[in-house]
């Protein structure tokens, strides 16, 4: 009797490791799975739930349109103050692909017309997914991103990068990148891309 005793023991053991074991893996892939994606600035979101170019015209006018940007062109705005300039690349279906946010006015090089980009309703400072802003430290928006996949400096730059694919999270489309741009410690560029 002794010995069924040990044996039906060593099997409960054995099955309460296995279960601690398979806990800990789920724990791990859980925790794997948790990437912290910022996903929208001024309302114009990227992903499953992209905004289309219909969206951002509501919210914004046409803005400066450039045809030789994306799958469907690009649309420059900037706020009346033109103290930023957000730009919008148009995907496939009229799905906004890419939206960026720059600190001061950058249009294409070859703008005739630089007004066509201003526009009353891009606010300041504009609304970024996650509470980002223009101008925070390197330190904090490391502190609420964690580690990135990249970490670029040159020249007093520093370009930290984000990279996921959809295997990675439901919340991306296809290939998720967010790019970070600081100068003198500042946050001056945001990028964030989910597309081809």
């Amino acid at each position: 009797m002794n010995k069924n005793r040990l044996k039906i023991a060593i099997l409960w053991l054995i099955f309460l490791v296995s279960l601690l074991s398979n806990s800990q893996v789920e724990a791990a892939e859980k925790s794997k799975s948790k990437l912290i994606l910022v996903q929208h600035i001024a309302g114009v979101f990227i992903g499953p739930q992209a905004s289309k170019d219909d969206d951002v015209k509501k919210k914004y006018g046409d803005g400066l349109y450039v045809l030789d940007e994306g799958h469907g062109g690009g649309r420059y705005f900037t706020d009346s103050k033109q103290s930023i300039t957000l730009h919008t690349t148009i995907g496939v279906d009229n799905v906004i692909e890419e939206v960026e946010l720059m600190k001061g006015v950058h249009l294409p090089p070859a703008i005739k017309d630089p007004k066509k980009s201003i526009t009353q309703t891009l606010k300041t400072p504009p609304k970024i997914d996650k509470g980002l802003h223009l101008g925070m430290t390197e330190s904090a928006l490391l502190k609420q991103l964690g580690t990135p996949t990249r970490d670029k400096k040159q020249a007093g730059v520093r370009i930290l990068e984000y990279e996921a694919m959809e295997e990675d999270d439901p919340r991306i489309a296809l290939v998720y990148t967010a790019t970070y741009t600081f100068s003198n410690g500042r946050l001056i560029k945001i990028l964030l891309y989910d597309g081809e």
